[in-house]
């Protein structure tokens, strides 16, 4: 044996076998638990979902565990044969599933109780046999955190006009000094708006279609002091789309998966388990939100590859599952903006089928909104996707913008009758929709028209509507409406120069009227409360990163 083979020989010998497993809640292999192996110079050695099996030399070894956006890490000393069988980390979420760490029993068991049950009388017009479900489910973090609030306060359920369709009373929903209230009914499939008058206010679309469970759950978090008052989380809630005749599983894997899809979506990530991923590219799922979150996860990762725009098996898997959803959820505004994004990405026109109403995922909403520049009609004039366009929130992966309806009256009270007519003008008010009026994009589009004519330019409106993310005839009639003459806002400044402002934040300053480093840098208290409705929970960022103290070191810089 020469020498440098005995040198290899020595080397393969002092390897120890280093095997690392990491379980999930049933003993099982995790499915979408990565696991990362480091040397001690932090270099990667092995990367796979679940389990590593490698010979290793002796030494220290840092492992490190990440399953939808939670990591847990640790250095572990390798002297001899290392078996390592370590628990997944466990999630946060709104739903009362097993694998998270923001559950407990007697929120899952009585989560899907209660889902498959009626609290009060169907939603349905009379005549009607409903055959949707709703069902909202709230809930503490803990019973200790509990002190009596009313967890729905300021919730109400509203139809697509506006009117009223459900207040959370007392006798529509069944709720525990626990800390949970479940509001479940039948329901005919249609369009829903769920209004939240608290902090932040906001309004969001819920759909429901035959034959299938839409529920949403949504975690109330309490105060720390006695005194104050809790908020309900509405922006990090969680939607599910089961069979409507199958009640809540808080340990159905693919309840998990569409959970960790939605954590995914949110972060920029796929993190959907291996197996409920190749359930969705076979066309076998049972819950349409997983196809809606995987196929917005796929054209995710197909935007980060460099192949051909089409023909690829990408693009046959993704015509599998829309097609699948279109028979599933028919008319769903989901849907037809998945259409929307494949047609784009495919470099083709988009079917020109106008929105009557906006997605619920708000990368649809978005995607919407931008091809709207391009085809004004797949906007209607003064409907409810074109008058959110203005007020859309940025905090969550839903569609949701601040308050639009005027509710003024109150629903019939459920009866024991098996249908429920739902009141479009109940006495006392019309429950038609009343738009709120801003000003903002007047303000904007000021800005734009002495920019142009100051470089003597043409006005490119659908090129002006892309920026500012709102249909072309919005921009259209505003500028029909502005006196350029009379306006006389300064130019906007570049406000990402702050410190924890990027363009997301610039967008919802500008859309509020802040356009200057001089505007933030004299920010007053109602101002602040302004911004931070609408960022959301993101509001800690304004103080936290001090945008006012660094607007007015800019502005005295430009001095």
């Amino acid at each position: 044996m020469s020498s440098s083979e005995s040198v290899a020989a020595a080397a393969t010998a002092s390897k120890l076998p280093f095997h690392v497993r990491v379980k999930d809640r049933r003993g099982a292999t995790s499915e979408d638990a990565r696991l990362t192996v480091y040397d001690g110079r932090d270099e990667v050695l092995a990367e796979e979902v679940g389990e590593v099996k490698l010979e290793l030399p002796r030494g220290l070894y840092t492992v490190r565990v990440e399953r939808a956006g939670s990591t847990v890490e640790k250095v572990y000393r390798h002297e001899t044969s290392t078996d390592l069988v370590i628990d997944e980390p466990l999630r946060v979420s709104a739903t009362p599933v097993f694998d998270t760490a923001t559950t407990h029993e007697y929120y899952a068991y009585t989560s899907a109780e209660w889902s498959g049950k009626d609290t009060r009388s169907p939603f349905a017009a009379a005549g009607h046999a409903p055959t949707g479900r709703v069902f909202v489910f709230l809930r503490t973090l803990d019973m200790q955190s509990y002190r009596g609030e009313n967890l729905a306060a300021g919730l109400r359920l509203l139809d697509s006009q506006g009117a009223l369709v459900s207040a959370f009373t007392e006798s529509e929903v069944r709720r525990s000094d626990e800390g949970w209230l479940a509001l479940s009914a039948r329901a005919e499939p249609g369009s829903y708006v769920l209004r939240f008058d608290g902090e932040p206010a906001r309004e969001m679309p819920l759909y429901t279609y035959p034959h299938f469970s839409t529920q949403l759950f949504a975690s109330y978090v309490g105060s720390r002091s006695k005194s104050g008052a809790g908020r309900l989380r509405l922006d990090t809630a969680a939607i599910l789309m089961p069979r409507a005749d199958e009640s809540f599983n808080p340990d159905d894997r693919i309840a998990q998966a569409v959970d960790s899809a939605l954590a995914g979506l949110q972060l920029g990530s796929n993190f959907m388990p291996r197996g409920a991923m190749r359930t969705l590219l076979e066309g076998k799922f049972e819950n349409p939100m997983l196809g809606l979150l995987g196929a917005h996860l796929l054209l995710k990762q197909r935007e980060a590859q460099t192949e051909s725009p089409s023909g690829s098996r990408t693009d046959s898997q993704l015509d599998v599952i829309v097609g699948n959803l279109n028979s599933l959820l028919p008319k769903s505004p989901d849907v037809q903006a998945l259409r929307l994004l494949i047609a784009e990405r495919r470099g083709q026109v988009p079917p020109p089928q106008p929105f009557e109403r906006p997605p619920m995922l708000r990368v649809g909403f978005e995607a919407v909104l931008r091809a709207s520049a391009r085809q004004p009609e797949l906007v209607p004039d003064d409907g409810l996707l074109e008058r959110a366009a203005t007020r859309a929130l940025v905090d969550s992966p839903w569609t949701s913008w601040e308050p639009l309806f005027e509710v003024a009256a109150e629903p019939p009270a459920p009866s024991s009758q098996e249908t429920y007519a739902v009141s479009r003008s109940a006495p006392g008010g019309t429950g038609e929709a009343t738009p709120v009026e801003v000003d903002w994009l007047s303000s904007y589009l000021g800005d734009a028209v002495r920019r142009t004519q100051r470089t003597q330019r043409s006005l490119d409106v659908k090129h002006l509507a892309s920026q500012v993310g709102v249909p072309v005839r919005i921009v259209e009639r505003r500028l029909a409406s502005l006196n350029v003459a009379d306006t006389s806002a300064e130019p906007a400044d570049d406000l990402t120069q702050i410190y924890g402002i990027g363009q997301t934040f610039q967008r919802v300053l500008k859309d509020l009227g802040y356009r200057t480093y001089g505007q933030i840098a004299s920010l007053d208290q109602e101002d602040i409360e302004r911004i931070n409705r609408r960022l959301g929970r993101h509001a800690s960022r304004l103080v936290q990163d001090d945008w006012i103290d660094q607007a007015r070191k800019l502005t005295s810089s430009e001095e």
